[in-house]
């Protein structure tokens, strides 16, 4: 679901400085939980933002901290930049909806192609890692 070949710092800097400072709410299409291809929004933590290695799969997009709106209440929910986008029309964001919705096609109705993981410290109420079938690595029962 990646929608554009990330792979140099600068890269990655070019999609955080059009997906945080170019207004507009970020979505994630197809992550509503028990609906069929339907986005959530997410609103990241005011800035300046951390981005972190996405912790299931070192060759996924880094993972941003924020809120899921209208989703179980947690702390925090991380989400990989690969699953972000702005509203359909964005041209650079396009490719993020498109996949999704190719996604579903191939999805059975009581499916989903995002679950949460719970992350965080023991002694603290968990925050979530919203996690997509990309985000698992191919040779994980390799390992």
């Amino acid at each position: 679901m990646q929608a554009q070949a990330l792979e140099t710092p600068d890269d990655y800097h070019d999609l955080i400085v059009h997906l945080l400072h170019s207004g507009g709410p970020l979505w994630v299409p197809g992550a509503k939980p028990h609906a069929r291809n339907q986005a959530v929004m997410f609103e990241p933590d005011d800035l300046p933002t951390t981005l972190r290695p996405h912790p299931t799969n070192p060759k996924q997009t880094p993972v941003l901290r924020g809120q899921i709106v209208g989703v179980a209440s947690r702390p925090y929910w991380y989400v990989a930049l690969a699953h972000l986008a702005h509203a359909r029309g964005c041209e650079r964001c396009e490719p993020v909806w498109r996949a999704a919705a190719e996604q579903w096609a191939d999805v059975p109705n009581d499916g989903a192609l995002f679950a949460a993981i719970d992350v965080g410290k023991p002694d603290e109420p968990p925050g979530a890692l919203l996690v997509h079938i990309d985000d698992i690595p191919a040779d994980l029962d390799d390992a």
